[in-house]
């Protein structure tokens, strides 16, 4: 391997792997580089190889057109959202994914799921992440309707050094270990206040530290947030065509304000609450997306579901 790929893998490793330290950050990707290159029997390592382990490791984002464009035809075809929501937040994605973005250190795109599409939101960060990322499992999902109380901001961060389950595995611990990736916040909306309030950086300076004293960086991700319910009243039906990018907007939807704060609601890029009509829905999509989320979660109350093919026909 020569002193160009080095020093290229060093570079990779300090602008593209944020929540490791050097070395041992490089000297991974060294390490699966020089494996991948003896398991094919090279005698040398070139620059192209190294890069394929990089992108295969960091799922770095693909920045292809061809990808991108297929992308979008998934977010339709997969009826996850319609032609003009997909070809905006495939733009939008394009452009913040080559660091062009004016506020870089946010996530790539901040979009909020009400209404129907909460239903939607796992089968829409799987399709996200295999477009993006190259891999449908790159999906940090995070239920905030769990964090109830003070006491949860060690669930969601960590425990202080010297603290019971100083060693446990805290929600972003995957994110930490994994930066390229979509970071679903199921119910954000139900948590208490002060658990939104710390998590709240992560969104607006995509970034966020832990009570062990580690950064842990959002900028390279993207952030799904669902909201449950609406308590008081019902959700107003916004639809795909009439909805916009926060930048678009002179202030956010007056839901989004009183469930998730002025500040929080400020960064969502997209408000989604209204999926493209069922009567469209292929019978492909039924029993290949639809039924089987079903089927999950009935199955985490212990009830199993079984279906006859005659009822999307």
């Amino acid at each position: 391997m020569g002193d160009e790929v080095l020093r290229w893998i060093v570079e990779v490793a300090r602008q593209f792997m944020p929540n490791r330290h050097f070395p041992d950050k490089a000297v991974d990707l060294l390490d699966q580089a020089v494996a991948h290159g003896v398991s094919r029997g090279l005698t040398a390592v070139t620059r192209v190889e190294a890069e394929a382990v990089v992108k295969r490791m960091l799922g770095l984002p693909s920045l292809e057109r061809a990808r991108l464009a297929s992308l979008r035809d998934r977010l339709v075809q997969e009826q996850l959202l319609d032609d003009d929501s997909a070809e905006r937040l495939v733009g939008r994605l394009e452009v913040t994914s080559r660091g062009l973005d004016l506020r870089a250190a946010r996530p790539n795109a901040v979009v909020a799921l009400g209404g129907e599409m909460h239903e939607h939101a796992p089968a829409l960060a799987e399709v996200i992440a295999e477009g993006l990322y190259g891999d449908a499992r790159r999906v940090v999902r995070i239920d905030f309707a769990r964090f109830q109380d003070d006491a949860s901001l060690t669930a969601l961060l960590g425990s202080p050094a010297g603290y019971v389950g100083y060693e446990d595995r805290h929600a972003l611990y995957a994110l930490a270990e994994m930066p390229w990736s979509v970071v679903l916040c199921d119910r954000i909306d139900r948590c208490h206040p002060s658990v939104l309030a710390a998590f709240l950086p992560a969104i607006t300076q995509g970034v966020i530290t832990d009570f062990q004293g580690r950064r842990i960086y959002l900028s390279d991700a993207v952030v799904l947030m669902t909201l449950g319910a609406a308590r008081d009243r019902e959700i107003g039906t916004i639809g795909f065509a009439a909805a916009a990018p926060a930048s678009d907007r002179d202030e956010p939807e007056p839901d989004l304000t009183e469930r998730l704060g002025p500040e929080l609601a400020a960064t969502v890029d997209f408000w989604f609450d209204e999926a493209p009509a069922t009567s469209a829905l292929g019978s492909d999509w039924i029993t290949t997306r639809l039924l089987p989320e079903v089927a999950a979660r009935h199955r985490e109350h212990g009830v199993t579901l079984d279906w006859d093919a005659s009822i999307v026909t």
